[in-house]
């Protein structure tokens, strides 16, 4: 899921994700928003905007829906895999 591909909308029942907006970082020709989402482990998902609007429509503490159009998103079949995953597979933190 890339950042761009993520919408803010209006919270409503079809929003696949609800968060809150704690800040926004202009960078020029986007905007980055990083919206905390309770649902994901209280993670702050990013979220790039172009242009200023972000700003106007959506204030940091403003509650959101956040949606994936869906010509963003491809669907992979999973591969069958016989390793058990442990702890050795992972990177340490």
């Amino acid at each position: 899921m890339r950042p761009e591909n993520i919408v803010l909308e209006p919270l409503h029942n079809g929003s696949i994700l609800t968060g809150t907006v704690v800040r926004h970082v202009f960078q020029g020709d986007h905007v980055d928003s990083y919206v905390d989402v309770a649902s994901v482990g209280n993670k702050h998902l990013l979220v790039r905007s172009s242009g200023l609007n972000v700003l106007r429509d959506w204030p940091v503490g403003a509650v959101v829906g956040l949606a994936l159009p869906p010509s963003d998103v491809t669907a992979f079949v999973a591969k069958e895999c016989s390793a058990k995953p442990n702890a050795s597979n992972f990177p340490a933190p």
